[in-house]
């Protein structure tokens, strides 16, 4: 689908980063324009080996094996990749810490910028 018809297929994943009533119609115009038509839209090329490499990829096997800290920020409401991953991953990680994003879906780091940075640092601020 990716192929037969890019703007369509990402234009529906665009859509797809975000949940129900996550943003007012100016928030959602300001992302499409500072994303979409700001021209930081993937390349058709680079979006099909994106998705090759993960529909080709399986990791969970190496998860236990990874010994340094790790912070899964995951948007409750996210239908692209659902929460349960992130669960996944945080039960199988020996150093996780799984922060769920209330209302979000994909994208909580641009829809909560505030709130996403202030997790990160709060993450980095005990590993110093």
């Amino acid at each position: 689908r990716l192929r037969r018809d890019y703007q369509t297929t990402m234009g529906a994943f665009f859509k797809g980063m975000f949940a129900e009533g996550e943003l007012d119609s100016a928030q959602y115009q300001r992302i499409v324009h500072e994303i979409v038509m700001g021209g930081r839209s993937p390349d058709p090329d680079a979006a099909r080996q994106s998705l090759l490499i993960l529909s080709a990829v399986d990791l969970r096997l190496v998860l236990p094996s990874v010994d340094r800290p790790v912070l899964l920020i995951h948007g409750e409401l996210d239908t692209i990749c659902p929460a349960a991953a992130s669960v996944y991953m945080a039960e199988r990680l020996p150093m996780a810490s799984l922060k769920l994003m209330q209302g979000c879906g994909h994208a909580p780091f641009m829809t909560r910028p505030e709130q996403f940075n202030d997790l990160v640092r709060a993450f980095l601020a005990e590993l110093v």
